[in-house]
């Protein structure tokens, strides 16, 4: 089954965690895509996919701020954070990483690699940015 912008590291309700364990417990595979909130929490313009701004959408515009401020703070880049948490769930097998930039292939494949520190997932928890670490999702 392929998920778009359900479940990412801004968007991840406890409903949908519960039957994504569900269809790991039934052998059903899950295909993560749109791990970026259609580019929105790297820095794009759009959030499932309509376009946003800071007068209209605040809340949003202020959780990216503190996400890339403790992306700052540990050293970790962006979009990498967003694919290790997508690729969390048991159940998540594959993920889908568009980009409408070739040059970016290499770099989405080398993502898949990198792992955040402990303290940095902890931090996002404690700051109220994410509701579960990816070490929970396992």
């Amino acid at each position: 089954m392929m998920l778009a912008d359900s479940l990412t590291i801004y968007t991840h309700p406890g409903e949908l965690l519960s039957f994504i364990a569900e269809l790991d417990k039934n052998g059903v595979y899950v295909i993560n895509s749109a791990l970026f909130n259609s580019g929105f929490l790297v820095g794009g313009a759009y959030f499932d996919y309509r376009p946003v701004d800071p007068s209209g959408s605040p809340e949003l515009f202020r959780w990216r701020e503190n996400f890339n401020r403790v992306c700052r703070q540990y050293a970790v880049n962006p979009a990498e954070a967003c694919i290790e948490f997508g690729l969390a769930p048991k159940a998540v097998r594959s993920v889908a990483l568009n980009t409408t930039r070739p040059e970016r292939i290499a770099e989405n494949v080398a993502s898949l690699e990198s792992q955040a520190p402990r303290a940095f997932w902890d931090t996002l928890l404690e700051q109220g940015l994410i509701s579960v670490t990816p070490e929970q999702l396992r």
